[in-house]
């Protein structure tokens, strides 16, 4: 059996493993193994066959989030890294600066948050993904399509319509909203308040059009 990474995120979120259900008693205990996992130069690129250049799967940790207690109960804690590069401690509303980074590395550890070296401090890889939304007309889609688009989509429904957002590595979701007022009646161009479908003469026959 093979792994393998076929692409890796600019932000790297990851969770340890800290309680064990035991099946002779019955109880989920606490993992309090200390685990030396590094706070720069994580790389991955071992696992990764193929990246960008310029985004190679090299990760330095930004922060740490603590868990003290058991499952019944417990306490959170967190070591943040600031943008001037130094370590501070958030214990609620008590917060210890200018930590020594040997200090992060603890048996507390919970979850670990790594940032991929391209992204810059301060970047939202989010937001600046330029992930944006195109709504797209029932009677757009019944037309035929242009030169170079396809069409493996089912022929929309009346009164539906898709919403498709446009990822910035150009991947693409859709999805169609339920209305509840009512259905559309493509012929006359009007709405429906009995909420039947001029198509549908019997909806609960499970003959329901594609979606």
């Amino acid at each position: 059996k093979q792994f393998h990474l076929y692409r890796v995120p600019p932000i790297l979120i990851v969770h340890l493993k800290r309680f064990h259900y035991s099946a002779s008693t019955h109880r989920r205990n606490k993992i309090t193994t200390y685990i030396d996992f590094p706070l720069e130069g994580l790389d991955l690129s071992h696992l990764v066959p193929h990246y960008k250049e310029g985004q190679e799967p090299i990760y330095d940790c930004y922060a740490v989030s603590n868990h003290y207690g058991n499952l019944g109960g417990g306490h959170y804690t967190a070591y943040i890294q600031g943008d001037d590069g130094t370590w501070l401690h958030y214990d609620d509303s008590r917060v210890t600066t200018n930590l020594q980074p040997k200090e992060v590395v603890t048996e507390a550890a919970y979850v670990l948050y790594y940032r991929r070296r391209d992204v810059e401090i301060g970047q939202d890889p989010i937001l600046d993904s330029q992930t944006y939304a195109i709504v797209v007309d029932q009677n757009e889609q019944s037309r035929e399509p242009s030169e170079g688009s396809s069409n493996h989509s089912a022929t929309a429904v009346n009164g539906d319509t898709d919403v498709m957002a446009v990822d910035g590595d150009g991947s693409m979701r859709t999805s169609s909203p339920v209305s509840d007022l009512g259905s559309f009646d493509a012929d006359n161009d009007e709405r429906k308040d009995d909420g039947t479908d001029p198509g549908m003469e019997n909806p609960n026959s499970g003959d329901f059009p594609l979606q």
